[in-house]
């Protein structure tokens, strides 16, 4: 059946449960232990039905993944990614896919052992299914069930290929057809001989199950034709993959490009070849040599270096797919073929990815951005699927520190906030009794960096004044006073945090408390000085600057002596590090008291706190600006840097800063790397920050207040001469388009219903209402009036 339609039904048909439900289902498993390893389990469940109902909804869920199958079509996939407190299950109508008669559920589980995904949180093999009480033969626990391990998997770990690179993403596949059940999943097949599942007691029965609170995936099926490379073969015809021959007791490499990254499902379609082998290797980019990639379209001298899954053919026709999802632009095929010829049939992917949908749009008359606009959505929507993902391909983890940034993209761009919300709940559901969160979550190993709980606050702000739904802020208040508090135990004597301990080491001697801030050359592993033996002004900023915030958020609840305290807190904090670090001889604030080591970051937060005077933050910023000896930003934060521009109105030096934005197009990148040089990662979210200033920054669009009731729009034209701008908000949309000619700008702005605002351009201020305001602004009578 074609993924587009199943999806199409499944998306419809996902909804919380209604109706009466058989409370006796109960978790089962393939075996009677506890079952922990490695193993593809399938089962089935065949009964019989006299009238297909109209609508017939099903709860299921699995621990780790599942695919379900209805009469052997592919109905849907999960669970939503959690953990075991908050442990997803799908609701879907499977009356679509019934027939009168014999019907088969088939359900593949899958547990990915002791080489699973680190973002895989896991109790045991095992798989849920509840059922309407008319229907008591379809739920587990019932003595319809039946399931069979497929031992044509073997798991492929990727530890001493890529553990270098930090690879946590899971195994390859390792699939031998001589033992494969061939359409285990249709109606028509014997299992009379696979066994009864197991019951689960109720205490190991150890998730707690929640209803899925995001859409299923996006599906559409993508063509992988184009060979760029091949050897072993004669020429390949206008160098396509399709229905190609491979002869008898050959070795035979194809390298296929996509022309873009994309993110999904592989299928490949191939006939005939008992006892081949066909090796399919992804990766995001080739390589010169370990570790240099150089420009992305050039494939000369350059070797594939990555994650690979192998199929070993029996002779039948099959259609592979892996069992987990690859990233990929280029997808090597390496074959051996025995004393039978393999045809390839065709390569596919089944792209799968969260379904964003791009609501905002920008124009401008320099062309210069718009290939910005689409690497840049790539880069967001490759890295959203159950969660955010910091990067597709290594390690697939939602941390804070990039979600901050990823949430405040889709924000702007998008009307869909759904995994937004999930991410503050999620990271929400880490919180420690010391008042910090998780660094990353879901995953199997704790990490903790404090400075990324501080952007939970951040988050949450963002979320506050960019959406009108103070009842899902309200809830998370006291999270942000556990966190304060953690931070406020470290103020010294000097009134700056000193001496933040490690906390508790692991493995290997490192620290479980990563004090990560940016991956600036001059920072060991991330970590500004000072942290653990001094007092570190990079962090003592960056929590006066979330107090601040917080501040924001309890006054706007009526938490008004809360908010007082948070307000001179940050005050006090900033007043102290700069009386302990600030150097009047270069005009900036040291990372420590010593005042022997400068880096643009401390100067960046305490501009964003906005306690200084205003003209010491412009001539600070400047500092920043033209100070080649500070420790710069690397991307990551210079999104930081960018917000402290605009916040004081210097987004004219915005432009000339994205050179690692035009660079990376230049190297033929199709999404927007992790970092500078030769970077790890092709594919990072928080790299598709231009979008965000685009709308906030070159349209200045912002929220005034909560809930964005009130917006600013304060155009920075810079070279541009004109702005067409739509901007999602919770009533609808905002609207920009405007001209500048010759010190004129001329045009419209519409504000959505119950809204209103303030137009300001060259110091000129005009209140805005909802509807379509008109705009005319002089800038040579503005001065005149000015003067």
């Amino acid at each position: 059946m074609n993924y587009l339609i199943w999806f199409a039904l499944f998306y419809v048909c996902i909804a919380c449960n209604t109706g009466n439900y058989d409370v006796t289902a109960v978790w089962v498993s393939p075996t009677k232990d506890t079952h922990r390893a490695y193993g593809v389990f399938m089962f089935r469940n065949t009964f019989d039905l006299a009238l297909v109902p109209s609508d017939l909804k099903l709860d299921i869920s699995a621990d780790n993944r599942y695919k379900f199958f209805v009469n052997g079509a592919l109905v849907a996939e999960g669970p939503a990614r959690g953990d075991l407190d908050h442990w997803y299950y799908e609701t879907v109508n499977i009356a679509p896919f019934l027939q009168e008669g014999k019907n088969t559920l088939a359900v593949q589980v899958v547990n990915f052992g002791k080489n699973k995904q680190l973002a895989q949180i896991s109790n045991r093999t095992g798989l849920w299914v509840r059922a309407p009480e008319d229907y008591p033969n379809l739920y587990t626990g019932n003595d319809n069930w039946r399931v069979k391990e497929n031992v044509a998997f073997e798991d492929i770990p990727f530890g001493p290929i890529l553990h270098s690179k930090y690879y946590v993403c899971g195994p390859g596949d390792m699939l031998n057809m001589d033992s494969f059940p061939y359409e285990w999943t249709a109606t028509v097949f014997d299992d009379s001989g696979w066994q009864p599942p197991f019951k689960i007691d109720g205490p190991n029965a150890k998730w707690q199950l929640v209803p899925r609170d995001i859409p299923m995936m996006a599906e559409r099926n993508e063509p992988v034709t184009k060979v760029v490379r091949s050897s072993g073969l004669p020429s390949i015809p206008n160098k396509t993959l399709k229905s190609l021959t491979i002869p008898p007791r050959t070795k035979a490499s194809i390298l296929l490009d996509n022309g873009s990254l994309t993110v999904g499902y592989p299928n490949l379609t191939y006939s005939g070849g008992k006892d081949s082998e066909i090796k399919l290797t992804y990766a995001e980019s080739l390589f010169e040599d370990q570790d240099k990639k150089g420009n992305r379209n050039d494939i000369k001298g350059k070797v594939i270096l990555g994650y690979y899954d192998q199929v070993r053919p029996d002779g039948k026709n099959f259609r592979y797919e892996p069992l987990w999802w690859r990233t990929f632009r280029y997808v090597q095929l390496d074959i051996t073929t025995g004393a039978s010829p393999l045809t390839i049939e065709r390569l596919t992917n089944r792209f799968h990815a969260y379904p964003v949908t791009f609501d905002y749009s920008f124009k401008t008359s320099d062309e210069v951005y718009g290939p910005f606009i689409s690497v840049a959505e790539r880069t967001l929507q490759l890295c959203m699927g159950e969660t955010f993902y910091d990067c597709p391909y290594y390690e697939q983890l939602q941390y804070i520190g990039d979600t901050r940034v990823q949430a405040l993209i889709n924000l702007y761009t998008s009307r869909d906030d759904r995994l937004v919300r999930k991410a503050i709940r999620q990271f929400y559901h880490t919180l420690s009794g010391n008042g910090l969160t998780n660094s990353r979550h879901p995953a199997s190993v704790r990490q903790v960096i404090p400075g990324f709980t501080l952007y939970w606050i951040t988050m949450l702000y963002d979320y506050h004044m960019l959406r009108d739904d103070p009842g899902f802020v309200e809830q998370y208040l006291p999270a942000t006073d556990s966190i304060l508090g953690y931070f406020t135990d470290f103020i010294d004597e000097s009134g700056m945090l000193g001496n933040l301990h490690w906390g508790d080491t692991v493995g290997g001697g490192l620290p479980e408390y990563w004090y990560f801030t940016d991956w600036s050359k001059g920072f060991k592993r991330g970590i500004p000085e000072g942290v653990y033996d001094n007092r570190s002004s990079v962090i003592t900023l960056h929590y006066a600057n979330t107090l601040k915030q917080a501040s924001l958020l309890h006054a706007d609840f009526g938490s008004e002596e809360t908010s007082a305290r948070y307000r001179d807190l940050s005050e006090k904090l900033t007043k102290a590090t700069m009386t302990q670090c600030f150097s009047k001889e270069k005009g900036l604030i040291a990372q420590t008291p010593e005042k022997d080591s400068f880096a643009e970051h401390p100067n960046i937060l305490a501009i964003l706190t906005e306690n200084l005077p205003f003209d010491q933050q412009k001539a600070m910023m400047r500092k920043i600006l033209d100070d080649t000896s500070l420790i710069k930003s690397s991307m990551y934060f210079r999104f930081y840097l960018f917000e402290a521009l605009k916040k004081l109105g210097m987004d004219d030096e915005i432009p000339p800063l994205l050179d690692f934005w035009h660079q990376s197009l230049e190297k033929g990148l199709t999404t927007f790397p992790e970092k500078e040089g030769d970077t790890r990662s092709d594919c990072h979210g928080w790299n598709a920050s231009p979008l965000y200033f685009f709308l906030s920054s070159f349209a200045g669009i912002e929220p005034i207040g909560p809930g964005f009731k009130k917006i600013s729009v304060s155009p920075r034209f810079n070279e541009l001469k004109e702005i067409v701008v739509e901007v999602p908000h919770p009533n609808g949309m905002i609207k920009v388009d405007l001209a500048k000619n010759e010190g004129v700008v001329n045009g419209t702005v519409e504000l959505p219903e119950g809204s209103e605002g303030v137009f300001t351009w060259e110091g000129s201020n005009l209140s805005l209402q909802s509807g379509i305001n008109q705009i005319k602004l002089n800038k040579l009578k503005i001065n005149e009036s000015l003067n």
